[in-house]
Parts: structure tokens; sequence; C-alpha cells
């Protein structure tokens, strides 16, 4: 089933502006395939995460860095959209 994805309001703001756009092409990739299948790579948060929902783990590679994204989520009450309410990220500068 493909859900229909619903950004809370400020869901990206921990994404920098300056984050390359092949990144934000890859988060979004990476977006779209949970909203096909957010039970399967979905995972429950729990401590030390928000306790509201689930996360998915995902990483995109750009100009030697590597980006770490956790994306957090639930199920919407009409059982066909997904609540991303935080995406968080950090990056690895060393060279793969």
């Amino acid at each position: 089933m493909n859900y229909e994805i619903v950004f809370g309001e400020r869901a990206l703001d921990r994404i920098p502006d300056t984050t390359p756009l092949d990144v934000i092409d890859c988060l979004d990739s990476h977006l779209r395939k949970l909203a096909d299948d957010p039970t399967k790579l979905g995972r429950r948060a729990c401590f030390p995460f928000p306790p509201k929902g689930q996360m998915y783990n995902f990483r995109c590679n750009s100009n030697g860095k590597r980006y770490y994204f956790v994306a957090f989520f639930y199920f919407g009450e009409d059982e066909r959209t997904l609540c991303v309410y935080k995406v968080t990220h950090s990056v690895d500068e060393r060279r793969r």
C-alpha cells in the first residue's frame, strides 16, 4: 500500500539550507520508499528518541561525505497517510 506523506509544521527544520541538492533528492527518494512499505522499513521509536510513533534510518552519500538521516513518523488516523513529524541528520565528512 502506498501512503501519502504529510510533514509536520517543523519536520524539516533540522535539515540545513546548505544541504546539497543530490542529498535532498536522496532524502526524497528514501521517504518515497518509506511511503511504499512503512511496516517493513520502520521500527518502533524508543528511548532516547521521542516515544511517539516509529523511526526510519537511512543514509546518502555526496562529494565524499556520508549523510545519516532518521525520519520519525506515525500512521494517520485515516490509515492512508504517514505523518513525518521530525527528520534529523548528521554528517560524516571522512572520504568514503
